[in-house]
């Protein structure tokens, strides 16, 4: 059986997977996010990100809107805005 980090991680890129426009980094109250807002979760994430499997949507929006693609907006809450994120080719795999 998997430790609860790598559970925690594999559960949050078949998320992301069912998710490719993006989706919150942590889940908020009654929201879903691809990573529980507990210090495991945090710590899962920052994995996701330092291993290259996750990277943040926005920035790939502000890219493609750059190049005069057409790009999904990202409706944030005006009090804090939560990180999108997205599935890499290398999280993919």
């Amino acid at each position: 059986m998997a430790d609860k980090p790598t559970s925690l991680i594999l559960a949050a890129l078949g998320r992301a997977a069912a998710s490719p426009a993006g989706a919150p980094r942590f889940a908020g109250r009654g929201a879903a996010g691809l990573f529980p807002s507990t210090a495991a979760g945090r710590q899962a994430a920052q994995r996701c990100k330092d291993e290259g499997w996750l990277r943040s949507a926005s920035a790939e929006c502000n890219t493609a809107a750059s190049a005069g693609d057409t790009a999904l907006l990202v409706k944030k809450k005006a009090k804090s805005a939560a990180e999108m994120c997205a599935l890499t080719e290398k999280g993919k795999a």
